[in-house]
């Protein structure tokens, strides 16, 4: 008889902390994009006219003079897929698909190199 009490608390706690799991979970912290810099040899005039989406957020320019990377959308669900879109004289681009859970990070940088763009996992900190 004791074994079997002891095995119905065990999944009793098993059922709770499952629960407990759930809630924390849904009320963790939102995703945030950060913008970085625009390493891609180009005049001011083209950087200008160059921009990105994150699904249906305002248009995100570049911030000139560079210094640290800056949060440009936040208070996104982590569970969506959101498409990214790059936009050049109002004509897309570029797009990708970001998922938060798929990259196991609340927070993302995306910036721009020479040829091409670029999205990884950072550290919400280091963004302003």
């Amino acid at each position: 008889m004791r074994k079997r009490e002891f095995m119905m608390l065990k999944i009793t706690l098993l059922v709770i902390l499952a629960c407990l799991t759930n809630v924390a979970i849904s009320n963790e912290q939102k995703g945030a994009v950060c913008l970085g810099e625009n390493l891609a040899k180009s005049s001011s005039e083209h950087s200008e006219r160059l921009y990105l989406k994150v699904g249906d957020s305002q248009s995100i320019y570049f911030v000139r003079p560079y210094t640290v990377p800056v949060i440009v959308a936040k208070n996104l669900d982590l569970n969506k897929d959101h498409i990214v879109y790059v936009y050049f004289d109002d004509a897309v681009v570029a797009s990708w698909k970001l998922n938060f859970l798929n990259l196991k990070t609340q927070s993302v940088r995306i910036w721009r190199a020479p040829g091409t763009w670029r999205m990884e996992a950072i550290e919400i900190s280091l963004c302003k």
